[in-house]
């Protein structure tokens, strides 16, 4: 037994605990069971596991430790102590080892196929012979978006045919105003000149040009619009006037807002009211009841028919036909007398 002495603090009380001896499997007594471990050379976590999964204190003590870094040979039959090391040999990194190795490369290859390594101080240079640190500081100096010039590359156009406006690209197109400035977007230039969306959607419905939007700018008699409904009078790409905004969208089966991200996309007048739209003639169809009436939207047909939204839905997930589903009155609900 051994006895140690331990002081508390703030106090000269002294105790006395008592420390047992351990034995291995050959008799041999220890002072602790790390001295023990320590003897064996084997780590104290490594040993209690063993014992609670099981093991004899003769196995727990004289089973080597498994390595943790297995020892490997490269295609030369020279020897390391693990891939790291080897993978440092041949100065490749190891997650390259291991993704050529998923790929089914041979050692050979994966150890001595230098890796590709790409210049980050590559300059970039236009046709003019200007040179760039990068694609973004290219695509600024010529006044588009990097967006643009990565779709212009991508579809095998040049600056050249950009600047001549020969191509088309989504709808990243440069846009030149009537002053012969040319803008990224259409966006940028309504915010170059300070005037809003509404304000350039309501001209062009109205049968103005953007010409026409900028000179009353520079005089200070902008016509403001709502970005509702709006209800006033519009006119087409035809001429023809309609009462309102909702006649005109409702006439060529497009919906406001569907006009509104067209047009601030920078589509003319005639090919955002006349380019279908799929959804909205889904939407149309579906908004036309079982006598042939159509409507500007289901909302719309279920309210004449005194009908909810979500009872006209739920009825058609059920398969009722359009008919029953629009003409069987809705069950009242019941009153509960909580006296």
């Amino acid at each position: 037994m051994i006895k140690i002495k331990l002081y508390e603090k703030g106090s000269q009380k002294e105790k006395e605990t008592t420390m047992k001896k351990v034995k291995d499997h050959l008799g041999n007594e220890f002072n602790s069971i790390t001295e023990m471990c320590r003897h064996y050379g084997i780590n104290l976590n490594s040993y209690k596991n063993r014992i609670e999964s099981g093991m004899s204190l003769e196995k727990s003590l004289t089973t080597p430790v498994r390595e943790k870094h297995k020892k490997c040979k490269d295609h030369l039959g020279n020897e390391f102590d693990s891939v790291v090391e080897m993978c440092e040999h041949y100065e490749i990194d190891a997650n390259l080892f291991r993704c050529r190795e998923r790929l089914g490369w041979s050692l050979k290859d994966i150890l001595e196929t230098p890796r590709k390594v790409t210049d980050r101080r590559k300059e970039y240079e236009d046709s003019d012979g200007n040179k760039f640190k990068n694609k973004t500081e290219l695509a600024n100096f010529h006044n588009m978006s990097d967006v643009r010039y990565y779709r212009l590359m991508k579809s095998g156009y040049t600056l050249e045919d950009d600047e001549n406006h020969k191509c088309y690209v989504r709808s990243c197109n440069v846009v030149t105003d009537p002053f012969g400035k040319t803008h990224r977007t259409l966006n940028n230039m309504l915010k170059y000149y300070d005037i809003s969306k509404s304000s350039y959607f309501g001209y062009i419905v109205t049968g103005r040009t953007l010409k026409d939007l900028l000179i009353d700018k520079m005089n200070n008699r902008v016509q403001r619009f709502d970005k509702g409904v709006g209800q006033y009078s519009t006119m087409d790409h035809m001429g023809k006037v309609y009462e309102s905004l909702s006649d005109m969208c409702r006439h060529y089966r497009i919906d406001i807002e569907a006009l509104r991200t067209r047009l601030l996309s920078g589509w003319t007048l005639e090919k955002a009211l006349t380019c279908p739209v799929k959804d909205v003639n889904t939407e149309a169809k579906k908004s036309e009841d079982h006598l042939g009436n159509r409507y500007n939207s289901i909302t719309s047909m279920c309210k004449s028919y005194g009908l909810g939204i979500d009872t006209y839905k739920y009825r058609i997930k059920k398969g009722w036909n359009l008919e029953k589903a629009l003409t069987t009155p809705v069950r009242p609900k019941k009153k509960y007398n909580r006296d």
